[in-house]
């Protein structure tokens, strides 16, 4: 059998908020943090970053972020570009352009 679970003693909200406060993130969702047997925490979340800025750079330094202060080496973290404007929601009725009134 095997079991996942978050790993005793840390925190889920807030290493999901040492990531989100993170410099140049904007947003981090998916975020799951577990446990394989004993010793081996393990992360993995979706995160999006300021157009232009270093996605791979800001990925390799949450990853020694969360190895230095949590102590989670195993990390999978897909980091991509945020868009340049805000999605349209299914159901959300469109918000005029400021330029394209």
């Amino acid at each position: 059998m095997l079991l996942e679970i978050a790993p005793q003693g840390l925190s889920v909200e807030a290493i999901g908020e040492a990531i989100a406060g993170y410099p140049g993130v904007t947003q981090v969702h998916d975020l799951h943090v577990w446990e394989i047997g004993s010793d081996f925490p393990s992360l993995s979340a979706h995160v999006l970053v300021r157009p232009g800025d270093d996605c791979h750079g800001i990925r390799r330094e949450l990853e020694e972020l969360l190895d230095q202060r949590y102590g989670i080496t195993h990390i999978t973290l897909q980091v991509d570009h945020s868009p340049d404007r805000q999605l349209l929601a299914i159901g959300e009725t469109p918000k005029p352009h400021p330029e394209h009134p």
